[in-house]
């Protein structure tokens, strides 16, 4: 089997068989037809993929779709521009337009993506990011965990110029809640950076004077004691292609990246 089509993390990903893993997000659609999986990616797409991976002097870097959200800004199609601040732990993103990148006629690297629409190689998946992890709670952060892990291991996060899928962006179902999503990200910056960058985070949301500082202290303990979460961040800090500071300094003059240290 070549492809697999699933929802994000309905089972561990070592159970799927496929060499490439596609992820469709549930709200997501088609632009030209009624279902998602007839328009992302053919046999001639993942050749592309490929091509396009050995063109940048590395195997199996994932690939993502544009994304355009129906209810919020029709006709718009949105890549990521990545949100980054040393000083105080950030790895974040925010919405950027696509126009300007149409141009492109093959796959192109940015420091980040939706996992929306994603295409990536299952021994990528699996036996080097380890899938992902299950201290991960139900909203946010799963993003900010995978592109900048893949950022630390070397993988360049790439851009299928494709046209974009469509996010219907209406009540999804399920409830999150605030601090749940802080939690995600601080994991995901730890895992990355380690104590050092998830100290300067942990502050940088305390800054807020609406924060619990015992809270978000309480909730640094459990990450930085939480076996599983110590393990993969050695196994993530034996296999890194550079420190995380490196991988931000080759953004720093690209309109795909924004360096704020005033707020998060």
């Amino acid at each position: 089997m070549l492809f697999l089509f699933f929802l994000i993390k309905p089972a561990p990903l070592e159970c799927y068989q496929s060499r490439v893993l596609l992820f469709e997000y549930r709200p997501v659609l088609s632009v030209n037809n009624p279902l998602p999986h007839q328009i992302v990616y053919d046999r001639r797409s993942e050749l592309i993929h490929r091509r396009c991976t050995r063109n940048h002097h590395q195997a199996n870097h994932p690939s993502h779709l544009p994304i355009r959200y129906l209810l919020e800004a029709p006709g718009r199609d949105l890549i990521y521009k990545a949100r980054l601040s040393e000083k105080r732990g950030v790895l974040h993103y925010v919405f950027t337009r696509y126009d300007r990148y149409r141009r492109h006629e093959m796959p192109f690297p940015v420091p980040c993506m939706s996992t929306c629409g994603m295409m990536v190689d299952h021994e990528l998946m699996t036996r080097v990011v380890s899938g992902w992890p299950e201290q991960l709670g139900i909203y946010g952060g799963g993003e900010n965990f995978l592109n900048y892990t893949l950022a630390l291991l070397g993988y360049n996060v790439m851009i299928f110029p494709h046209p974009a899928i469509e996010h219907y962006a209406e009540r999804r179902g399920y409830h999150w809640n605030w601090l749940d999503y802080q939690r995600n990200r601080m994991i995901a910056v730890y895992l990355v950076g380690g104590h050092d960058w998830l100290d300067r985070f942990t502050e940088a949301i305390c800054s807020d004077p609406r924060v619990n500082r015992n809270t978000m202290s309480r909730t640094r303990r459990q990450i930085t004691t939480d076996v599983g979460l110590i393990s993969r961040r050695a196994h993530y800090k034996e296999l890194q292609a550079a420190p995380i500071e490196e991988w931000l300094n080759q953004w720093r003059d690209s309109p795909l990246a924004e360096f704020k240290d005033e707020d998060d």
